[in-house]
């Protein structure tokens, strides 16, 4: 990544692999649907419109798992052909994706999400290699992602469906935007920065925001509370899709603006601002332009200082890594004589601020960091270090296990909080399944808990 592609708010990142396509609904290639989708001859596990999508897949990385998924499948075979509990099925499926794992060093992203959201019988939690060849899976016609064996009940509990029928839409919305745009997010911004302050934490919710903070009220009447339209009309459902979707980036801003609002009680006068995100990583170099929202709604704030630190983050191409860039503002912004700017630097926070370059942050902000269940000794420093910071962090989890074992790891380094844990009215509006929790059926959001460290100095 080059300075022009960070200035410019990044590339698009990758569309995550869709569950429908995991579920056989839509092609594993194109995304798109079709009554004549065939599966792999070898592995079973995924499906194709065409020869040519299947071909397009094999070269891109299906013919580096196909026999993986192949060898999983006799494994899963062998398993009892009886019904099983949540709790056994959760337990086999863990001990594959780790055999799968020992197979496939290089395992990526995609291919977890892949044996994740393998499709099963929802009631007895048979997969497809345990069934008879006469008693295939049968997607739920509502919303084709749930399953059903021939010996179980064809039908799951209605507030489940309308809930997967809600990811099933949002997913098409987003494969649809991302033909349009070469764009899996979106960004909407406040098109005029507010001449006056209005707290955020006045508005009642994603509608209120998007009505009466920003300046989006025009067109709010053709779509719900929550963000679904009003009508068939297909400008109203464009519309809806595109600000639940565009949610997951605004989820950044706002809950940013909603800690600086608890920790600054003069934060509508504040004139500079600066920001440091750790453990920084794709989805901020992606969405950049969404921060500067808060130049929009903060009337005194003329300049806005950004700094990523990460280790997935790319090493700048110039000279120092403390070097600043300068982003570019929205025409409105610039007249004004406001300004972006941005720093890069690739490893850990602790080692960051040992650096010359480390100037304290108004607010520090760690964006599902998952520090409590993924390289914990790689982020301990960093945790041990923020616990006792001179300035506040905000954290947001996407669940509240994540939440619940982080606020715990802290609380063992002594640290204070501003704001407990608690669900966040700014997370993101569309929801995603989180398969073989504790508890089955769950699902979450992004930025859907927050937790606000105070800092020594709060």
């Amino acid at each position: 990544m080059d300075h022009e592609d960070i200035r410019n708010g990044g590339p698009a990142t990758d569309l995550r692999t869709p569950v429908l396509a995991i579920r056989h609904a839509i092609c594993f290639t194109c995304l798109t649907a079709s009554s004549n989708l065939k599966k792999c001859g070898t592995c079973k596990r995924v499906s194709y419109c065409s020869p040519k999508c299947q071909k397009t897949d094999w070269q891109r990385d299906h013919k580096k798992t196909c026999k993986i998924l192949a060898d999983s499948n006799k494994r899963r075979a062998e398993l009892p052909r009886t019904a099983m509990l949540y709790e056994q099925y959760r337990s086999a499926k863990w001990l594959e994706i780790i055999a799968f794992k020992a197979q496939n060093p290089k395992y990526t992203d995609s291919q977890h999400r892949l044996m994740m959201h393998e499709p099963f019988c929802r009631h007895c939690y048979r997969s497809a290699p345990q069934l008879e060849s006469q008693n295939q899976l049968r997607p739920c016609q509502t919303c084709r992602i749930a399953a059903f064996c021939a010996d179980c009940p064809q039908e799951h509990p209605r507030s489940e469906c309308k809930t997967f029928q809600t990811i099933g839409q949002d997913e098409t919305f987003a494969i649809q935007h991302q033909r349009m745009t070469q764009r899996d997010f979106e960004v909407l911004c406040t098109e005029q920065p507010r001449e006056t302050y209005l707290p955020l934490s006045t508005a009642t919710g994603w509608h209120d925001y998007f009505t009466r903070i920003s300046d989006k009220g025009e067109h709010m009447s053709e779509v719900t509370s929550e963000m679904q339209p009003m009508t068939d009309d297909p400008m109203a459902v464009k519309l809806a899709g595109l600000l639940r979707l565009a949610s997951g980036t605004s989820s950044m801003a706002l809950t940013i603006l909603t800690a600086l609002e608890a920790v600054f009680p003069d934060i509508s006068t504040r004139t500079t601002l600066k920001l440091h995100f750790i453990g920084a990583a794709g989805p901020e170099l992606a969405s950049l332009m969404v921060f500067e929202e808060l130049l929009h709604l903060l009337p005194s704030l003329k300049d806005l200082e950004l700094t990523l630190v990460g280790f997935e983050l790319p090493k700048p191409s110039t000279s120092t890594d403390d070097s600043a860039m300068k982003l570019e503002c929205c025409p409105a912004c610039t007249a004004t004589s406001r300004t972006r700017s941005l720093r890069l630097w690739k490893g850990g926070y602790h080692d960051y601020v040992m650096t010359d370059g480390y100037q304290k942050p108004d607010l520090a902000v760690g964006f599902h960091t998952g520090f409590s269940q993924e390289e914990e000794e790689e982020w301990l420093p960093t945790v041990q270090y923020l616990a006792a910071a001179q300035h506040p962090t905000l954290f947001t989890s996407y669940n509240d296990t994540e939440m619940k074992e982080e606020t715990a790891i802290l609380e063992r380094f002594g640290a204070k909080f501003l704001q407990r844990g608690e669900i966040n009215k700014w997370k993101g509006l569309c929801p995603m399944l989180d398969f073989l929790e504790e508890k089955e059926g769950k699902y979450y959001f992004l930025h859907q808990y927050r937790y606000l460290l105070a800092g020594r100095d709060i």
